[in-house]
């Protein structure tokens, strides 16, 4: 039975009107103000205020604003879970490829431009590269996008599969390091999945 206290009016997702939760809502907001203390104490301590403290906490930080996100979108992605392929393609064109080719030429550009004030620089203008070599903070939306195409692929089959698949994208880069390290997150998106699927 949905809790009524904590989902805010029918909110339209494409063609279906689902109930938006509160609790997701602020875990999501949680997660926002982590990363950003997470920012403001990396600059804190480039400044030269470094502390072990701080040094701890902002592995914290790190170990789980993250994968809490990427947990997140795996709950939300349950409706997505029975979108035929062509729509779900459509959606994360529109969702997550679109804004990763914009602001991902934006962040290159701006890396390239001001390359003589930055601690990389760029010797050659080539934006072709955002294809297979994300720039800056962008890694996250084609492993999201992986994570989502891994829930709709897996679902039908139920959490068994999301569970055991996710655990195992999950574990790949740490069982072989030369598999982008970034590539775990997409396995908590079918972990997220598994907790946000109805009991059968």
């Amino acid at each position: 039975m949905v809790d009524r206290t904590a989902v805010l009016p029918l909110v339209r997702d494409g063609m279906f009107a689902q109930p938006r939760d509160r609790r997701l809502d602020a875990a999501r907001g949680a997660a926002m103000a982590l990363v950003v203390l997470g920012h403001a104490l990396i600059g804190v301590m480039a400044a030269g205020a470094e502390t072990r403290a701080l040094r701890a906490l902002l592995i914290t930080l790190y170990a789980a604003h993250i994968p809490l996100f990427f947990i997140l979108a795996g709950v939300l992605a349950r409706g997505g879970a029975a979108r035929p392929w062509g729509a779900l393609a459509g959606r994360l064109a529109r969702r997550l490829g679109w804004p990763y080719l914009l602001w991902g030429l934006l962040l290159y550009s701006a890396h390239f431009l001001m390359s003589g004030y930055t601690n990389t620089a760029l010797a050659a203008y080539a934006p072709w590269r955002i294809l297979w070599q994300p720039p800056a903070v962008m890694w996250f939306l084609p492993v999201l996008a992986l994570g989502l195409v891994l829930v709709r692929a897996l679902a039908p089959a139920g959490r068994v599969a999301l569970v055991a698949v996710g655990a195992a994208v999950l574990l790949a880069p740490y069982l072989w390091p030369a598999l982008p390290q970034g590539l775990r997150f997409a396995g908590l998106v079918p972990l997220g999945a598994a907790l946000g699927l109805p009991a059968p």
